[in-house]
């Protein structure tokens, strides 16, 4: 089957043919029931199917397959792309239209492809009872793929036909458009130049020969310039390097024959393959003619549009829709309306005719009269506004233009539409005119009697037009009789004319009133005088205002003169017109005459101030307190604030500037120190350590720097939505900020916690102030994050802590210690059998109980540094007196002791002076007496000056008694811890007892401790 198949693909060169035969050798060799072959056009429309083996006709199954309708194992081949679709004989067809030959026998599909192609499906019908094995597949999937090969070298074969015989039939198409071409037809190259030209290249360029015309180089056949100034060799070189890329490339190209003449020609560049190599293809036509035959035209053209766009009337042109295409510059100019606007412009009838009845009866008036009228006159409505009066004339009936379906021409007769109704119209208000007017007209004739008097020369004279036939100088004031009669004579004796002449008159009441009166000569055709027209107006109140100006000038010049600001009226362009002298001052100068020479403007120290100061003034008609540098004489600079006005004349235009100058460089020299204390302030604000808050009285922060965003978590904007209240974590914050509110403090300082915006609080101390701005109450508070500090302090406080119960234990176990010793002393006194032993042992013994009496206090007192005294002495008189018998002796003792607290470098020494004379008058004070007093005098002033006195009203001491010579144990040691150790003074009397008398400064007890 394979041998088969493989020798009709080299036998049969037809392509339906070696189907057909295929199906028909596999059937016969393979013993197949049926075999079909199709062949798809787009990878899923069959173009053809061929069979062999089918009961029926192989023409039913192709027709159903070819229309699309596929059975379903055809379909699920081509959607599954499996290479071998293998069909059991117990598969369900439905109701295929094959499924009758199919019922009971077993089916392979195979895809048949090639070089990634799909070229469409091999089918076979195997008979009853065949199944398929691996065999039949591969035998099948080969065949399959010898078919594919087949396909697709058909298909090569064909599409090289194809393309040989497209390009015999394109060679010999260009050879034949090459040769008989009138365009210049040329190949070349960048780098070589030309390779070949046809022979209307050569003829074009004035070459003999082919080889004439490739011996040159582009450069050769061109000028070196092209119009637009390019060079010609890089010009061209741009124009192939164009073509090579984008394929091709068309523009116009000034030429050079060989024999020098210069012409115009279209070049089209295409790039070619030829032979594995790129080059390209020029194209050149000569369009000499054309560019004279444009130039011409163009020329013509030009001329036509100067002669429409300049015509001293409107003319417009449309075409057959109706649409304006002409609309030269006198139709802009009369109507607003640009050829923008109005040509090709359907609605252009709508802009100029808005009316819509209007624009009607212009319609109406077109059908009726075509294309053939003069001296039609329309209303149009300009872009302004306004309404024009157009008289239009239609005559292209006559003298049609090519392309103009319609022309004509208008004159614009708005003015003289207006004159003709203002002529109309002036006949009619002549005489309420000269009635009405604000003065007196008169015609006279050459002898000076009056021909008409206007009626209201009684309005102004009392008399009527009768009683004065003489004219109004019949009643001029005698003062200015005689200048009126001069002036009468010289107008009708010589026939001249006066202007203006001023004079008092007199009313028919008596009343005086000052007239101005003027004549004109009436003169004839022949140059004779024939009379006077005249006109006397009533200037009675311009004579009064000008009294009054005259006086305003001179109250103006006073001022002007005497005004301490400096004044000035200067030209639009800075010339000083006139100043005073404060005005003088400031600028510097010494005399008028020298001021009045400058220009302002050049005194100006940014020129662009005077710029913006000019378009102040004129813009709004004054500048008040324009700010401004000016310069000096001395080339000092002063800041000033100008205010002034505008002068204008007659017709309202800006002719110069008047005002004052305001010399306040003080003033900003102090505003600007003002800005920068502020700045340093701010800056100082803003890099703080410390948060800063400012509050308002409600306590709503007002402003706060970035140290207080910080120690809070806030962005400003945050921060500056709320108050201390809202961040003081407990009540004292506001409890002190209430406090400087209500005046009840003015600043404070407080510890308190804040919270963070997550939550945490911080441990701040604040430091608060109230102040005033203006009718303001403000708050500052600074605060600083004293999280440190309290760690500090805690750890201090604990440490403290320690060290008390420590120093506490110290003092327990010296005063322990000591009553040891104590009771060791007693125990070796009970023990001693010699008296004087006794007493040494019973003194060591009370010297360490007081000792460790002190110990004792330090031990119960809250404070172990200190000891309160007078506490101490009590509890040592009473232990003395239990150690020391008196006998029936009642002894009274007598303390006197301030509550001040001792430092035990201090209080030692005084314990043990105090034991040493308490023992002393115990044991010798009150022998043989019945009672007795003791007293102890412990006091201190604020100074810390200490005076301890112990006393008794014994029998005192011996005669010549000298504390510096004693050899008492216990009296030396009192004057050693006095002088040595307290750095005191001691006094002994004798006087009804003894009294020892201490002074010493606790200062420097502690110094020598």
């Amino acid at each position: 089957a394979i041998r088969n198949v493989n020798q009709l693909i080299v036998t049969e060169t037809e392509r339906d043919s070696l189907l057909r035969k295929s199906c028909d050798t596999l059937v016969d060799a393979r013993g197949y029931d049926a075999v079909w072959l199709g062949s798809l056009e787009d990878g899923e429309r069959f173009a053809t199917v061929v069979g062999s083996g089918f009961p029926d006709a192989v023409s039913c199954f192709s027709k159903h397959v070819t229309s699309g309708d596929h059975p379903p194992c055809i379909r699920d081949a081509l959607r599954e792309g499996e290479k071998v679709l293998v069909l059991d004989k117990s598969r369900e067809c439905g109701d295929c239209f094959f499924k009758d030959a199919c019922l009971g026998k077993e089916a392979l599909i195979v895809r048949v492809e090639h070089a990634d192609r799909f070229f469409g499906l091999l089918a076979v019908l195997l008979a009853p009872g065949v199944a398929v094995d691996e065999a039949e597949k591969g035998l099948l999937t080969e065949v399959a793929s010898d078919i594919g090969i087949a396909l697709h070298n058909s298909e090569m074969r064909g599409a090289r036909k194809v393309a040989e015989d497209a390009l015999l039939e394109s060679e010999e198409k260009y050879k034949t458009l090459y040769n008989s071409s009138r365009d210049a037809i040329m190949i070349l190259t960048p780098e070589e130049g030309f390779l070949g030209g046809n022979s209307a290249a050569v003829k074009m360029f004035g070459c003999k020969s082919e080889e004439e015309f490739t011996s040159k180089s582009p450069a050769d056949l061109s000028p070196v310039y092209q119009p637009d100034g390019t060079l010609s060799s890089v010009g061209a070189q741009q124009n192939m390097a164009i073509s090579l890329k984008k394929g091709s490339d068309f523009f116009e190209w000034k030429h050079k024959r060989i024999n020098g003449r210069e012409f115009f020609a279209t070049v089209l560049l295409a790039r070619m393959e030829l032979q594995g190599r790129e080059i390209l293809q020029a194209t050149v036509r000569d369009i000499t003619e054309q560019k004279a035959a444009e130039g011409a035209l163009l020329e013509s053209e030009n001329k036509l549009r100067l002669i429409i766009e300049n015509m001293p009337v409107m003319l417009d042109a449309f075409d057959d829709k109706g649409n304006i295409i002409v609309w030269n510059s006198e139709c802009e100019k009369v109507t607003g309306f640009n050829s923008r606007e109005i040509i090709n412009n359907p609605k252009a009838g709508k802009m100029l005719y808005p009316d819509k009845d209007y624009e009607n009866y212009i319609h109406s008036t077109l059908m009726e009269y075509g294309s053939n009228f003069r001296n039609l006159e329309w209303d149009v409505v300009c872009k302004d506004g306004s309404n024009r009066t157009i008289l239009w004339s239609n005559i292209s009936e006559k003298y049609p233009i090519p392309g103009w379906y319609s022309w004509a021409i208008g004159i614009d007769i708005t003015e003289r539409k207006v004159a003709e109704e203002l002529l109309r119209v002036a006949g009619e208000r002549f005489k309420t005119i000269v009635e009405t007017a604000p003065s007196v007209l008169m015609i006279s004739d050459a002898e000076g009697g009056n021909i008409y008097v206007s009626p209201n020369c009684e309005e102004f004279t009392g008399y009527n037009p009768d009683e004065l036939t003489g004219g109004i100088m019949q009643r001029v004031h005698e003062d200015d009789a005689k200048r009126a009669k001069d002036i009468f004579d010289h107008t009708f004796s010589r026939g001249a004319g006066c202007k203006d002449f001023e004079y008092k008159a007199v009313k028919k009441n008596g009343d005086i009133w000052y007239a101005s009166s003027s004549w004109e000569p009436i003169i004839d055709a022949k140059g004779e005088f024939k009379g006077a027209i005249s006109q006397t107006i009533d200037i009675t109140e311009r004579k009064a205002a000008e009294d009054a100006l005259l006086e305003s000038e001179r109250k103006y010049s006073e001022f002007f003169g005497t005004s301490r600001d400096p004044v000035f009226i200067t030209t639009k362009e800075g010339k000083l017109v006139e100043s005073n002298d404060a005005f003088m001052e400031v600028l510097g100068y010494e005399t008028m005459d020298e001021l009045l020479k400058i220009n302002v403007s050049k005194h100006y120290e940014n020129p662009d101030d005077k710029k913006r100061f000019n378009r102040a003034v004129e813009q709004d008609g004054f500048a008040k307190e324009f700010p401004a540098n000016l310069v000096k004489k001395d080339g000092g600079i002063i800041n000033t604030l100008i205010t002034a006005t505008v002068i204008k004349d007659r017709d309202g235009n800006a002719t110069g500037f008047q005002g004052t100058i305001r010399d306040i460089t003080e003033r900003k020299t102090a505003e600007d120190a003002l800005k920068e204390s502020e700045e340093r302030y701010r800056v100082l604000f803003e890099t703080a350590k410390d948060a800063i808050f400012l509050n308002d009285e409600t306590g709503k922060f007002m402003d706060v720097n970035s140290a207080a965003c910080e120690l809070l978590g806030y962005s400003k904007e945050e921060l500056l939505k709320l108050s201390n209240k809202e961040i003081d974590a407990d009540p004292r914050g506001y409890e002190a900020f209430t406090k400087v509110r209500n005046g009840l403090m003015k600043e404070t300082v407080f510890e308190v916690n804040q919270q963070r915006k997550d939550g945490t609080l911080v441990p701040v101390e604040i430091s608060g102030k109230s102040f005033e701005i203006g009718d303001r109450k403000l708050f500052l508070a600074i605060a600083r994050d004293i999280t440190a500090h309290k760690r500090a302090e805690d750890q201090i406080k604990a440490s403290l802590r320690e060290k008390e119960v420590l120093l506490r234990e110290i003092h327990h176990r010296v005063k322990n210690n000591l009553q040891v010793v104590s009771s060791l002393l007693n125990m070796q006194a009970r023990n001693a059998k010699d008296k004087n032993t006794i007493e040494i042992l019973s003194e060591a013994r009370d010297r360490i109980k007081t000792m460790s009496l002190i110990h004792s206090q330090l031990y119960e007192s809250r404070d172990l540094a200190e000891i309160n005294m007078k506490g101490f002495v009590d509890l040592l008189l009473g232990q003395l007196l239990q150690s020391y018998p008196v006998g029936d002796t009642r002894i009274t003792p007598v303390v006197r002791a301030d509550d001040y607290p001792f430092p035990i470098s201090v209080a030692v020494p005084v314990g043990l002076i105090i034991n040493e004379l308490l023992s002393n008058a115990l044991k010798h004070a009150f022998v043989g007496r019945d009672e007795g007093k003791i007293e102890v005098s412990l006091t201190a002033s604020e100074g810390g000056k200490i005076n301890l006195t112990v006393s008794d009203d014994g029998v005192g001491l011996p005669p010549g008694f000298d504390i510096n010579e004693s050899k008492t144990l216990g009296l030396r040691l009192v004057k050693i811890l006095t002088e040595d150790q307290l750095q005191g003074t001691l006094e002994v009397t004798s006087e009804g007892g003894a009294t020892f008398a201490m002074e010493f400064d606790i200062d420097g007890g502690e110094s020598a401790g």
